[in-house]
C-alpha cells in the first residue's frame, strides 16, 4: 500500500496520531513507509472532525507551517 502512495512522490504526507492509530515506529519497519516518507514532510494529523474552530484553526496553521517549509526547501 505504501509503495503505491511512493509513487507520487509527495512533499507531504499526513500522518494518522491518534492514540489508536500506528505509531510512527511501527510505520518507520515498513519499507514503502519510509519509501513514501523519504523525502516529504510528515505532519501529524488527526483525521477526525475538529470540534472547535479553535482546533480547526491549529491543525491549519500546521498545515501551512509545513507547507512554507516546502517552499523554503524548493
Amino acid at each position: 500500500m505504501w509503495e503505491a502512495a511512493a509513487r507520487f512522490a509527495p512533499d507531504l504526507v499526513l500522518a494518522d496520531h491518534r492514540g489508536n492509530a500506528v505509531t510512527g515506529r511501527e510505520l518507520e519497519a515498513l519499507p514503502g513507509w519510509r519509501a513514501l516518507t523519504a523525502a516529504a514532510v510528515v505532519e501529524p494529523w488527526n483525521p477526525d472532525l475538529p470540534c472547535s474552530g479553535a482546533a480547526a484553526a491549529a491543525f491549519l496553521r500546521s498545515v501551512a507551517d509545513a507547507l512554507e517549509l516546502l517552499r523554503a526547501k524548493g
